[in-house]
């Protein structure tokens, strides 16, 4: 048998699903990579067995309590945010925003010239 057969056939082999091993024990003697493989997947194996034993799992709704737990950003954090992550549109709001300010001032400074005409 070839490493990569072998090598397919481990997860098989260690639950004992296999019935002719024969093959496997053979090249598992003569190969230090594929027996290296096979230590490598049993100790896997028993790390997992003791995660399981080390307590029960933790509950269903855990992440979306925790995540309610963080305190929503205020709008001012969420400003900052939007800056942080995308300074380009950032730049372009303010640089509307000042020319709308501009644009607002000098209609009402117009305004304030125009004479009232009299009734």
């Amino acid at each position: 048998m070839t490493c990569e057969e072998v090598r397919e056939l481990l997860p098989a082999y260690v639950d004992g699903e296999l019935h002719a091993v024969g093959e496997i024990d053979v090249h598992l003697t003569t190969c230090e990579a594929c027996s290296a493989e096979l230590g490598a997947y049993r100790r896997m194996l028993g790390e997992l067995a003791r995660m399981q034993e080390a307590g029960p799992a933790p509950a269903a709704d855990l992440l979306a309590r925790v995540v309610g737990l963080i305190p929503a950003p205020s709008l001012a954090g969420r400003a900052r945010l939007v800056m942080l992550e995308h300074p380009v549109l950032y730049a372009l709001a303010a640089a509307g925003g000042l020319a709308m300010g501009a644009t607002a001032l000098l209609l009402w400074r117009r305004v304030q010239r125009i004479p009232v005409a009299a009734a």
